[in-house]
């Protein structure tokens, strides 16, 4: 299957149904994904109608088994406006399930290790440094002010949602965690209102920066040596 940026994905037909066929990408961590949290959540999503149904994980051995759901793919950017009802309806059922003891996501931690990795791997473009001084402040205040950490997918700016006639589907929850309400919603919130997410925005903005970097890095590291 084409179209993921970070794991392999085959099409398998089975004596069950088609299924899809997930192997891990192996520098996962090194981009912020912890798959036993991936697990966790997915296992607390299991009777949602929005996800694909989950048949074999196994974080191990770097591979997951789920139902294949036919439709076409859609970020939150393209997802056509008679979704969005339905989006936001699933966004809030999602927020409001209660999830095992996990951490919440420090935003200000996480993109600082993406900082911190690029800068050290020689990836950080010399006009980034003035935007990123400008912005850790605004990060942190962020960070320390009075919001109640709910699920949050965290990457329905990639092409993660599938519609179908069985609705909407979202995919790939290896970035989910505890974060920010706004944060699954904001892009979405761009095209009809200015409302104050625009540190949202911003952090959106760097981590795709950052994380494109040090896919890239690795995905070169990974031919050399091949070759």
């Amino acid at each position: 299957l084409v179209g993921g940026q970070t794991n392999r994905s085959w099409l398998l037909d089975t004596d069950a149904g088609r299924a899809v066929l997930r192997l891990n990408y192996e520098q996962g961590p090194k981009l912020g994904i912890d798959r036993g949290r991936e697990a966790l959540i997915l296992k607390a999503l299991s009777d949602k109608p929005y996800v694909p149904p989950l048949w074999y994980q196994k974080p191990i051995l770097g591979c997951q088994v789920t139902g294949f759901v036919a439709g076409e793919l859609y970020d939150i950017h393209t997802l056509p406006s008679e979704h969005h009802p339905l989006l936001r309806e699933i966004v809030e059922d999602y927020q409001g399930i209660v999830l095992p003891p996990i951490a919440p996501m420090d935003y200000h931690e996480y993109l600082l290790r993406y900082w911190v990795r690029c800068r050290t791997e020689g990836l950080i473009e010399p006009e980034w440094y003035t935007e990123w001084e400008a912005f850790v402040p605004e990060l942190k205040a962020f960070q320390e002010a009075d919001w109640t950490p709910v699920l949050c997918h965290h990457d329905l700016e990639g092409r993660n949602m599938i519609v179908s006639d069985a609705g909407l589907t979202i995919l790939d929850w290896e970035y989910a965690h505890l974060g920010h309400s706004e944060f699954d919603l904001t892009p979405q919130y761009e095209r009809s209102s200015p409302l104050p997410t625009s540190t949202i925005r911003q952090l959106n903005s760097w981590l795709s920066r950052l994380w494109e970097a040090l896919r890239a890095a690795s995905e070169h590291s990974a031919i050399e040596s091949k070759n």
